[in-house]
C-alpha cells in the first residue's frame, strides 16, 4: 500500500518519500543489529552451547532473519533514491537541449518496454513452474496405475489429483490471454493453446468411465512435455529480455561516463 501511494506522487514528493523510507530502514537496521549484539552477549554467559535457552536461540535466528530482510529492503530503496536523484540531475542538465532530451526519452521508453516484457516472461516462468509442480503428483499416480493396473474405483484418485493442477492451468491460460498480443509471438501462443487442448483431452478422458489407463498416461506425458517446452521458451525469452536491458543500460551509462 505504501509503495502504491509513492507511485502516485509528483517527482519531488516521490524522492522525499523514498529518502524518508531509506532513513527509516537504516534506523530499523541499526536497532536490529544492536539487538543481535545484546543476544550474542547474553549467549557468552553460558559456558556450554547446549546450555543456551531455546528461546534465546530462537530470538537470535529471528533477529538475523530480520536483519537480512532490512538489508535487502535498504539496498532496494537506496538504489531507487540514487536513480531518482540522477533523474533529477539529468532533467536539469537537459532542460535547454531539446534534441538530447528527446533522444534520452526514446532510450528510456525502450528500456521501459524491455522491463515490461521481462516482468511478463518472469511471471509466465513462475506460473508454468506452478503448473508443473501441481501436475507432478497426478503424473506420478497415473504412471503407477499404468504399471500396477487399476479398477473403476481406482480412477477417482487421478481425478482428485488433477483438480489442483486444473486450477493452476486456468491461472496460466488466463495470464496469457490477459497479457495482450504484443509480447506473445504466434509460435509462443501456440504452446499455450497446446496446453489448453491437452487439458481438455485429459479432462474428457478422466470423465470417461471406460478410459484406458495407458491412453491417460500418454496424454499426461504429452502434457508434461508441452509444459517443459513452454518453460524453455519462457526461460529463453526472459534471458533475452534481461540481456536487452543490460545492453541498453550499458550504452546509456557509457554515454554518461
Amino acid at each position: 500500500m505504501a509503495d502504491e501511494m509513492i507511485e502516485g506522487m509528483p517527482g519531488s514528493e516521490v524522492r522525499d518519500a523514498t529518502a524518508s523510507r531509506v532513513a527509516s530502514l537504516r534506523h530499523q537496521l541499526a536497532q536490529a543489529e544492536q539487538n543481535l549484539r545484546l543476544i550474542e552477549e547474553r549467549k557468552t554467559e553460558y559456558v556450554l552451547g547446549v546450555e543456551v535457552p531455546l528461546q534465546l536461540v530462537k530470538e537470535e535466528r529471528e533477529t538475523r532473519a530480520r536483519i537480512a530482510r532490512l538489508q535487502s529492503r535498504l539496498e532496494q530503496f537506496s538504489m531507487e533514491l540514487a536513480a531518482q536523484r540522477a533523474g533529477d540531475t539529468l532533467g536539469q542538465a537537459l532542460s535547454s537541449d531539446r534534441q538530447a532530451r528527446m533522444e534520452l526519452q526514446g532510450a528510456i521508453a525502450q528500456l521501459t518496454e524491455l522491463q515490461i516484457q521481462m516482468g511478463k516472461w518472469k511471471e509466465l516462468h513462475h506460473l508454468i513452474h506452478k503448473v508443473m509442480s501441481s501436475f507432478a503428483p497426478f503424473y506420478a499416480n497415473v504412471q503407477a496405475l499404468r504399471e500396477n493396473g487399476v479398477g473403476p474405483m481406482g480412477q477417482r484418485a487421478p481425478l482428485q489429483d488433477w483438480r489442483a493442477c486444473q486450477t493452476e492451468v486456468d491461472v496460466l491460460l488466463d495470464f496469457v490471454e490477459g497479457s495482450g498480443a504484443t509480447i506473445w509471438r504466434p509460435s509462443r501462443r501456440d504452446w499455450a493453446q497446446r496446453i489448453a487442448q491437452l487439458r481438455q483431452e485429459l479432462e474428457d478422458t478422466l470423465r470417461d468411465a471406460r478410459c484406458s489407463v495407458s491412453g491417460l498416461a500418454e496424454l499426461a506425458a504429452e502434457f508434461s512435455h508441452a509444459c517443459e517446452c513452454y518453460l524453455g521458451i519462457a526461460d529463453r525469452e526472459l534471458r533475452e529480455a534481461v540481456e536487452g536491458v543490460q545492453r541498453l543500460s550499458t550504452r546509456l551509462l557509457g554515454g554518461i561516463q
